[in-house]
C-alpha cells in the first residue's frame, strides 16, 4: 500500500473516532441524574408574610409542639412505601439525608426550624436555559405552633409563583428531584400529620414541576418514611443580585432535615 493510499484510509478513521467521542462526551453532560430523596440520615428563617390562602387551602390547625391529632376528609391510600435507599437507623431524633439536584451551585444554605414547625410546601418560579426549564425560585411553607408561615426565599421569581401545598391535615414527608447543572424538577410526598411522626401509609404526591422531560416514571415519584420534615440544606448559587437562576442565590441541590418522636 502507497503512502497515499496509507492516508487516504487512516484520515476518515480519525475523523470518525474524534466523532464518535464527542457524542460520547455530550451524551455525558445531557445525562439526566434523576435522585429520589428518601427520608434516611446522615437558621432562622426570613418570614415576610403569611401564604396567601388559595381557594382550596382550608384555615390550618397550629403545627407540632406537640402536634394536633387532625381528621382530614377520607382518601384512598397509595400503596406501600419503597425501602429506604440508606440503611435503617433508629428513627428517634434528628437525621439528614444526602443532598441532590444540579452539581454547579456551590454555596452552602440551611434552614432548621426548631420551633415545631414542619414543612408542607413551597413556592416556586421556574426558568428557562438552553431549552430546559430549571427551578429559579424556591421558598419553604412551614406549618408552626401558630399557624402558617414562609421560610427563607431563594433566588428570584421572574412572575407569578407557583404554589404546591399540602392538603389541611398532611405535610410533605418526601421530595423528589431531578438536576443537571441545575435544580430542573422536583415533586413531593404528602402524608397524613399524626401524633409521633407522618402516617406513610396515608400519602399522596403532587404533580411533577420542572423541566417535563426529567419526570421520573409514575412509580419512582413516590418518597419518605413518615418522618417531619424540619429544615432543608444544601448548595445553592450565589447571590450576587442578579435575576437569574446562576446570580440571584437559587437553590442547586436539596438535602431533608428530618425528625420523628417514635
Amino acid at each position: 500500500m502507497s503512502s497515499h493510499d496509507w492516508s487516504d484510509h487512516l484520515l476518515p478513521r480519525l475523523l470518525y473516532s474524534f466523532m464518535a467521542f464527542c457524542l460520547i462526551v455530550l451524551g455525558v453532560f445531557s445525562c439526566v441524574n434523576v435522585v429520589k430523596i428518601w427520608n434516611n440520615p446522615g437558621a432562622a428563617p426570613d418570614v415576610a408574610r403569611k401564604p396567601d390562602a388559595g381557594p382550596a387551602d382550608e384555615p390550618r390547625p397550629a403545627g407540632p409542639g406537640p402536634l394536633p391529632n387532625l381528621s382530614p376528609k377520607p382518601r384512598d391510600p397509595v400503596g406501600k412505601a419503597a425501602a429506604p435507599a440508606v440503611a435503617a437507623v433508629p428513627k428517634t431524633g434528628l437525621r439528614e439525608t444526602p443532598p441532590a439536584g444540579g452539581f454547579i451551585a456551590q454555596t452552602g444554605y440551611r434552614e432548621h426550624r426548631k420551633d415545631g414547625a414542619v414543612l408542607i410546601g413551597f413556592e416556586a418560579d421556574f426558568g428557562r436555559v438552553f431549552n430546559t426549564d430549571v427551578v429559579t425560585y424556591l421558598r419553604p411553607i412551614w406549618l408552626t405552633p401558630s399557624g402558617e408561615e414562609f421560610g427563607t426565599a431563594y433566588g428570584r421569581a421572574q412572575g407569578p409563583v407557583t404554589t404546591v401545598k399540602a392538603k389541611s391535615g398532611y405535610a410533605v414527608g418526601g421530595i423528589v428531584v431531578a438536576g443537571g447543572g441545575a435544580l430542573e424538577g422536583f415533586c413531593l410526598t404528602f402524608m397524613r400529620i399524626g401524633t409521633k411522626g407522618l402516617v406513610a401509609n396515608d400519602a399522596y404526591t403532587s404533580d411533577w414541576y420542572g423541566e417535563a422531560d426529567r419526570r421520573p416514571r409514575a412509580n419512582a415519584m413516590r418518597s419518605g418514611d413518615g418522618s417531619f420534615v424540619v429544615g432543608l440544606y444544601g448548595k445553592r448559587f450565589e447571590d450576587k443580585g442578579g435575576k437569574n437562576f446562576d446570580d440571584g442565590g437559587a437553590i442547586g441541590t436539596i438535602g431533608l432535615v428530618l425528625w420523628t418522636n417514635e
